[in-house]
């Protein structure tokens, strides 16, 4: 067995591994490393290929989990072919693998057997994988899984764009669509945050977009060991942007955000630090009353 895992998601304060040796028994795993429980399974049911037409392929497997049940999560794996899409999911419940229907979905490249980008984009209970060509996108709706292909926007048609899924947008009478929200120049924030070592990359890279903040990463399109890419967050409410580490991007990475430990939570569901605050605010007004 391979003592080496790569990480394919991190969500809900829970990793999603994939063993190297994938033909080994127990190749996956989700691990909570606060609690240290880890949960190893199998790689893939015997029948996810089952019917496909012509060449069939695989992308990395999306985790789900649930601020209602978190004690629980799904695995969902996207195979696809020359003309759909298929879900397999694992549930940690029922410890097995479930394959779902193969879909047929518009839009594809009749001349590529490949035509799908590795993602592990949701939002509100959807996924989300985009066409290589930059044309089209599809979506799987997890509560009732089922898939949706959509247009891209003009503005998104573009290789050299990078960009995530966040929250959409919905106009008002029960549509969603494609909307610009803002758009915001970084230039002079990139100026304040990196300084001189700016003028060492050459690109901007979307790496993920988690609870209001999206991470970027610095890049250039010839490798550089001398100088690592700098991850940044910017968060969309007050569009500041900020700097937070420095090392080596090879175009994988995930944010890991990790929930307040529930003997650490208030019974009303606040954090220590808001409970602070608020003792801190009271011990203020006793001591202006004094």
């Amino acid at each position: 067995m391979a003592h080496s895992w790569d990480i394919l998601d991190c969500r809900g304060g829970y990793v999603l591994l994939c063993n190297v040796d994938q033909s080994s028994a127990q190749a996956m795993a989700v691990v909570n490393p606060l609690a240290r429980q880890c949960r190893l399974f199998d790689y893939l049911h015997v029948d996810t290929f089952e019917g496909c037409h012509g060449t069939a392929a695989e992308l990395n497997a999306c985790l789900l989990c649930s601020e209602e049940e978190p004690a629980s999560f799904r695995v969902v794996h996207l195979a696809y072919d020359e003309s759909g899409v298929r879900a397999t999911v694992f549930s940690s419940d029922t410890c097995e693998w479930k394959v779902h229907p193969w879909v047929d979905v518009p839009g594809r490249p009749r001349r590529s057997k490949s035509w799908l980008l590795n993602s592990s984009m949701q939002s509100n209970g959807f996924l989300y994988w985009v066409y290589k060509n930059y044309k089209y996108m599809v979506t799987l709706n997890t509560a009732t899984m089922e898939f949706s292909a959509e247009e891209l926007p003009q503005f998104l048609k573009n290789r050299c764009c990078s960009f995530s899924v966040g929250e959409t947008n919905n106009d008002g009478d029960g549509t969603e669509k494609w909307m610009l929200d803002r758009a915001t120049p970084l230039d002079a924030q990139l100026d304040g945050v990196l300084r001189k070592q700016k003028c060492n990359y050459d690109e901007l890279l979307v790496v993920a977009v988690r609870n209001g903040f999206v991470y970027l990463a610095t890049s250039n399109k010839i490798s550089d060991s001398a100088n690592p890419s700098w991850f940044l967050s910017l968060c969309l409410e007050t569009m500041k942007l900020e700097n937070l580490f420095q090392r080596t991007y090879d175009g994988a990475a995930q944010p890991y955000v990790m929930a307040w430990p529930p003997c650490l939570v208030a019974n009303n569901g606040s954090s220590p630090l808001d409970a602070g605050m608020k003792c801190i605010k009271c011990l203020q007004r006793r001591k202006e009353r004094i």
